[in-house]
């Protein structure tokens, strides 16, 4: 089974997506090649769904709101988690791989070595360890 935390801040309190409902086999992600990363999410989500995430993930400025996003699903029950490289740098609308229905424009986004630092790398790894998913 898969979670995808994009679709848990509808407002519903039923909603199977809200992580606390995570069991523990199965994956967690903040979104897919489908999806927008959660930048452009953020940027375009209703303000409800927006202050609903910002009240149960406890986002904050200081952290960021993508990298809250990423604790939340990190430290999920489940067995997996995985975010899109998007997310984890923070990108917007122009870094979105597909849009389901639309015909061109799409699959152009490609990581760029300038893009990859050891700073990036730390933050990832110290993230990893807090919450136990390292080898």
């Amino acid at each position: 089974m898969r979670w995808q935390l994009q679709f848990a801040f509808d407002g519903r309190k039923d909603n199977e997506h809200l992580p606390h409902g995570i069991p523990q086999h199965c994956v967690c992600y903040t979104g897919t090649h489908d999806n927008a990363p959660l930048a452009e999410w953020f940027a375009e989500e209703s303000d409800e769904c927006i202050d609903l995430a910002h009240r149960y993930v406890g986002l904050n400025e200081q952290e960021g709101l993508t990298w809250g996003m990423v604790r939340q699903g990190m430290s999920s029950t489940a067995s997996l988690f995985f975010a899109q490289m998007q997310d984890y740098l923070e990108l917007g609308a122009t870094s979105r791989i597909n849009t389901p229905g639309v015909a061109e424009g799409n699959w152009r986004w490609r990581l760029q070595n300038e893009q990859l630092s050891g700073e990036l790398a730390a933050r990832i790894a110290v993230i990893t360890q807090l919450y136990g998913r390292t080898a």
